[in-house]
């Protein structure tokens, strides 16, 4: 009975690990030469007015291995339609990622271009990543702008208290 459970236990935890597909990332990668860049952004969904960034991954691809000081020769910028906004990155803790903070205004999709070379490869391209969205979905309670809600309490005693 006890190996029966063992091996119960065994095949369970092994079809929750084949069949569990994880999270889904809206990242993209791109491929240039020997150069991976997977670029999204840093918070999604990306909300419209909503402080966020951008992500940039970079690797090599014949050994996998992080690319570090990548963007000392590569123009990146942030493509709304035919509005541009050039990028500042900062390299994270983690090497080969590179992070800018950016505030998207309007819903809809976003492009990250990139122009100049990375460890010697010519990168010319763009990533389009997931839209912005608008909040509306995520707003409780509705309501007009500026409106503030009233909460009431009851505490032991039985009087009220209003919390603005």
């Amino acid at each position: 009975m006890e190996k029966f459970a063992l091996f119960l236990g065994a095949s369970l935890l092994l079809s929750l690990l084949a069949f569990n597909p994880g999270p889904v990332i809206a990242h993209e990668e791109v491929t240039f030469g020997d150069i991976s860049i997977v670029g999204g952004w840093v918070d999604e969904p990306s909300l419209v007015n909503e402080l966020n960034g951008i992500i940039l991954n970079i690797t090599q691809v014949s050994n996998g291995q992080p690319v570090n000081n990548a963007l000392a020769q590569l123009d990146v910028t942030l493509q709304k339609g035919v509005d541009s906004k050039p990028l500042e990155f900062q390299p994270s803790e983690e090497s080969g990622v590179y992070t800018a903070t950016i505030l998207p205004t309007q819903t809809g999709q976003y492009a990250i271009v990139m122009r100049g070379t990375i460890a010697g490869q010519a990168i010319d391209g763009q990533i389009e990543i997931e839209d912005v969205e608008d909040t509306a979905r995520f707003t409780f309670p509705t309501g007009a702008a500026g409106t503030t809600a009233t909460t009431t309490t009851t505490s032991g005693g039985g009087s009220n208290n209003q919390i603005p």
